[in-house]
Formats: C-alpha cells, sequence, structure tokens
C-alpha cells in the first residue's frame, strides 16, 4: 500500500467509526468509496473490507506462482524449496 493511501485508509477507518451511514457503505461498495478517495483499483480487481479483524483472525494473500520459477520444461528446477534436507 502506498504511503498516501494508507493516510487515506486510515482517514476512512476513522470517519467510518464516527459515521455509520459511511461505515455501511465502506462495507457495501468499497471499490466505488476508495475510488473516490482517490485509489487507483483496476476495474478487474474486486475489492473486500471486513469489519472486526483483530487479534484472532490473520488475512494472507497468497499470489500466483510466476511463470519465471518454472524451467523450460513449465517444472519447477527446486520442487520443494521449503525442504530441510
Amino acid at each position: 500500500m502506498a504511503k498516501q493511501n494508507v493516510v487515506t485508509w486510515a482517514e476512512m477507518v476513522a470517519k467510518s467509526w464516527a459515521d455509520p451511514a459511511f461505515r455501511k457503505e465502506l462495507m457495501r461498495n468499497p471499490k466505488k468509496i476508495i475510488q473516490k478517495a482517490g485509489w487507483e483499483v483496476p476495474d478487474s480487481t474486486d475489492v473486500v473490507v471486513t469489519a472486526g479483524v483483530g487479534p484472532t483472525k490473520l488475512h494472507l494473500q497468497l499470489p500466483d506462482r510466476p511463470k519465471s520459477l518454472s524451467d523450460e520444461r513449465g517444472q519447477d528446477p527446486h520442487p520443494n524449496p521449503c525442504s530441510t534436507t
């Protein structure tokens, strides 16, 4: 997240705490709200806002495997990079 987006997100969080209608709209249509705040979000990108995430939940995004990590046969030259052997 770019520095400006972090500030903007913090402002949106604060506003959502103070304004229940804004919070409801942010939850219902987050892409529209963050685009109005100046974020560039591609049409192909879904935006999901969750509420109440705290120390009991951790959300991680697992990216697709880059094509550059496979050899010319399409096979991984290092099939188990996390192996301890």
